[in-house]
């Protein structure tokens, strides 16, 4: 019994030992699980799409979701489309602040068009498996997850992208595609406002009258288009209005405005 009790009386600085470190072996891998939490970049773009009347096919929102357990600082956000055009969808100033496991929406405003190298483009409505999208961070750009924030997409421009260029034409602060032809400021109940015409006649945008269509005949120049005009109830109606020129001078709006209306002999 003696030998037994100096046994374990030598061997307990050992065992004490031992004990102290059992505690940290097993807290080890949840530690480790919990660091690994933290680094990268772990982040899920969802998006929606939109078209009118008045603009071009385009994103619409996009939802930013943080998988990570620390917060996600966004710069930029663009998308690579049919694998070599690039389009910057957002760029964020201030950044966007994602917090850990958090989602965060963003607004496109809609576009007027897209071209690439003087080309104009336009995105197809199924092609949702065409596109690839890209955010930057600072520790670089991920596909949502690479490069280094500095001129990420001129980074990608040197694997060979093609640049595509966002336009927007703007009247009084709306947007509109070169599916317009004129807008129609007036005057009505003591209110002044405007609205759209598109190539096919149509009276687009917080137009406050029933009749809402014009002849596609009547808009080959504003001065016939006013001459007409002034022949109908819209013009009675009204207090009074003026026609302002948005055709499109490019080579696909005056295609546009050729094909779009009947010719007339």
């Amino acid at each position: 019994m003696e030998v037994v009790i100096k046994w374990l009386v030598s061997a307990w600085p050992i065992a004490s030992d031992i004990l102290k470190v059992i505690p940290g072996i097993v807290i080890f891998p949840l530690s480790w699980f919990l660091a690994v939490k933290k680094i990268g970049v772990s982040a899920e773009i969802s998006y929606s799409t939109s078209a009118s009347l008045v603009s071009e096919y385009f994103f619409d929102t996009i939802t930013v979701t943080n998988h990570k357990d620390k917060a996600l600082t966004i710069f930029e956000i663009f998308v690579i489309y049919e694998k070599d055009l690039i389009i910057p969808l957002l760029t964020c100033e201030p950044p966007l602040l994602v917090k850990a496991y958090e989602a965060a929406n963003c607004d496109i405003p809609p576009i007027s068009g897209l071209s690439c190298g003087g080309m104009e483009m336009s995105l197809l409505a199924d092609s949702r498996k065409l596109f690839e999208f890209y955010i930057s961070t600072p520790s670089g750009v991920r596909k949502c997850k690479t490069a280094r924030r500095p001129n990420s997409v001129t980074e990608m421009v040197k694997n060979n992208y093609r640049m595509m260029s966002i336009k927007r034409n703007t009247y009084n602060g709306a947007v509109y595609s070169s599916s317009v032809a004129y807008a129609i400021n007036y005057k009505y109940n003591g209110k002044e406002g405007f609205s759209f015409i598109t190539v096919n006649g149509m009276i687009y945008l917080d137009w406050p009258l029933r009749e809402n269509r014009v002849p596609e005949d009547w808009l080959d120049s504003p001065e016939t288009l006013v001459r007409k005009l002034k022949d109908t109830n819209i013009a009675s109606d009204l207090e009074s209005f003026s026609i302002a020129d948005l055709r499109d001078q490019s080579l696909r709006g005056l295609l546009q405005q050729r094909f779009s209306r009947p010719t007339h002999t």
